[in-house]
């Protein structure tokens, strides 16, 4: 239920678009919070409903995480990402190409379009980046913190992943 802000779009897809929740006391050096939603890679929110993904971040309690990095001041950047093997059918799942390198390459393209255009679009300096994934999104997280060497540490403060899964071989053998 915290109040969409602003919109936007990092790529041509559906899925490579995000969401800006401002907090009340929003200001020009105010911190953002790239959120990255888990989904097991093949599965996330509804780029048509833009209420929300219905576990982790944005579960609909009157203390969930984007109402408290709100309450606190952050600018909360809910980003989505291309879903590896999206589909109904095992047609449609084997057709579609997206691979976690994609998903990864999306991270970093919603981060760099956040840093290049919120300071003339949206008054933002996104001088004070944080980026926080969640359990699949925490993965993503931390694979593009490790691997994209073009991160200017200068405006990444942290990369947080929280419940990620690391150890892909025992997931996988869960699985």
């Amino acid at each position: 239920n915290n109040i969409i802000s602003a919109f936007g779009k990092y790529g041509t897809d559906i899925r490579q678009q995000y969401y800006v929740q401002y907090p009340s006391n929003k200001n020009i050096n105010s911190p953002i919070v790239v959120l990255v939603h888990g989904g097991a890679w093949f599965s996330g929110p509804n780029p048509d409903n833009v209420q929300g993904w219905g576990g982790g971040f944005t579960t609909n309690a009157p203390d969930n995480f984007v109402k408290n990095l709100l309450d606190n001041g952050f600018v909360v950047v809910t980003t989505l990402y291309r879903l590896s093997r999206l589909g109904i059918t095992d047609a449609e799942m084997n057709s579609n190409p997206i691979i976690l390198q994609d998903q990864i390459n999306d991270i970093d393209a919603a981060i760099v379009h956040v840093r290049t255009n919120f300071p003339s679009c949206l008054g933002l300096n996104a001088n004070s980046i944080q980026v926080l994934g969640e359990s699949a999104g925490a993965h993503l997280a931390l694979m593009w913190a490790y691997t994209k060497t073009t991160i200017p540490s200068a405006y990444i403060k942290s990369v947080i992943g929280m419940y990620a899964p690391t150890n892909m071989q025992q997931y996988g053998n869960f699985l």
